[in-house]
């Protein structure tokens, strides 16, 4: 049995003290659903880390949601397991198991949540959703809840350092019955799932406030936009700088950009993104040892639901051909991982890369102002000139 007693008996007695402390620091507000004494899959846009809190507080079942493999390598692993049951899954790969874990709890009378984007969005915007979870909705034959969060992202930016003041809430936007669910084709129940989902955070009436409104902007920003140059952007408090060309530009409280710079012409963080994201795609790849991006940062090894293991500190450089790292301890050795060897990266939690390579699972970290999007994005680009990245995924 997946479902435990414990588990309901924690739900009922965590609900409460949970709700108090979300309003009080992100001043949530969720609106309550009663839903029928059934199993249900609730799919969720994704914005924040306490989005599982968020919306758990509109309901008054435990839920068992799909959860980030990496969360059972870090030291409260074990307790959040035995407590509430996540279902592990690694992010941007594709497995059964999951699959076969979210059929046993609805079978078992249990509702389970997922947030398909599998990644926080990082502009605010829906990230890229697999048509699989249209097909996993079927099979599982169960009503849908497609519930959607407002505010979290003004509150609660993914690159953010500190929070910001304001206004948050989530409700449940559609119920799509079990019988419709059946009925539909793949493709126009994932086309329901994606507009119900949808929820523009920008623009906003609402204000953010914060003193450190901008800081840590350049864990998403990597491309000046007037020069061209690659990891000059910095932040400090309200604004970003580029220490090449000196353009700044403020990050105001109603989350848009506002710039003395007559050649600045974005608006909100997503216009800079999607910029980077043309400029990737656009780039056009040098000699094999050409550098692209390097960085400090610290190699973990991450065994499967295990503490990560420091491997080394020292560069990580980005080539057209491998990932190359090299040690501040001259008596170690480098280590290199080819792109064509690497199934996959992400990037988790505000800036942890992860990749992975013959079944094994690799992280990089490093200081608070490092960007690891670049690498991913950078990833993608290069497995599409190899012809394995056909629908040109760009990571989230």
């Amino acid at each position: 049995m997946w479902m435990k007693k414990r588990h309901k008996v924690v739900f009922t007695l965590l609900k409460h003290p949970f709700k108090w402390f979300l309003r009080i620091k992100y001043n949530f507000k969720p609106i309550k659903y009663k839903l029928e004494k059934k199993p249900y899959l609730i799919l969720s846009n994704h914005l924040g880390i306490a989005d599982p809190f968020f919306v758990a507080c509109s309901f008054s079942r435990p839920i068992y949601y799909i959860a980030t493999a990496d969360l059972f390598s870090t030291k409260y692993g074990k307790i959040i397991n035995y407590l509430v049951a996540p279902i592990p899954k690694n992010k941007n790969v594709k497995e059964l198991g999951p699959i076969k874990d979210c059929i046993k709890i609805v079978k078992e009378g249990g509702t389970v949540g997922i947030f398909p984007e599998g990644n926080r969005s990082y502009d605010g915007n829906l990230c890229h959703v697999d048509e699989s979870i249209a097909k996993l909705a079927k099979l599982m034959k169960v009503d849908i809840v497609l519930y959607n969060l407002v505010g979290v992202y003004g509150i609660d930016p993914r690159w953010g350092y500190k929070g910001r003041r304001g206004k948050s809430y989530g409700y449940v936007k559609e119920i799509i019955k079990k019988e419709e669910v059946a009925s539909l084709p793949v493709n126009e129940l994932y086309d329901r799932i994606i507009k119900g989902l949808t929820v523009p955070q920008v623009p906003t009436t609402q204000k953010y406030k914060s003193n450190r409104r901008a800081e840590c902007l350049e864990r998403i920003l990597y491309v000046c936009p007037i020069c061209g140059k690659i990891q000059t952007i910095t932040s400090s408090k309200n604004t970003v700088k580029c220490t090449y060309c000196n353009l700044e530009v403020e990050y105001n409280d109603k989350l848009e950009f506002e710039s003395t710079n007559p050649n600045f012409k974005f608006k909100y963080v997503e216009d800079w993104y999607k910029y980077q994201i043309d400029w990737v795609k656009n780039y056009q790849l040098g000699h094999s040892n050409d550098v692209i991006f390097e960085d400090n940062v610290r190699l973990f090894k991450v065994p499967y639901k295990e503490r990560a293991i420091e491997i080394l500190v020292g560069k990580i450089q980005l080539t057209k051909d491998k990932i190359l790292f090299l040690s501040n301890d001259l008596n170690k050795e480098k280590i290199e991982f080819s792109i064509e060897d690497i199934t996959e990266t992400t990037v988790q939690g505000k800036q942890k890369l992860t990749f992975y390579v013959d079944n094994e699972t690799y992280q990089i970290k490093g200081d608070k102002g490092l960007n690891t999007l670049k690498y991913m994005h950078m990833y993608y680009h290069i497995k599409k000139l190899l012809g394995d990245n056909e629908n040109e995924f760009m990571g989230m």
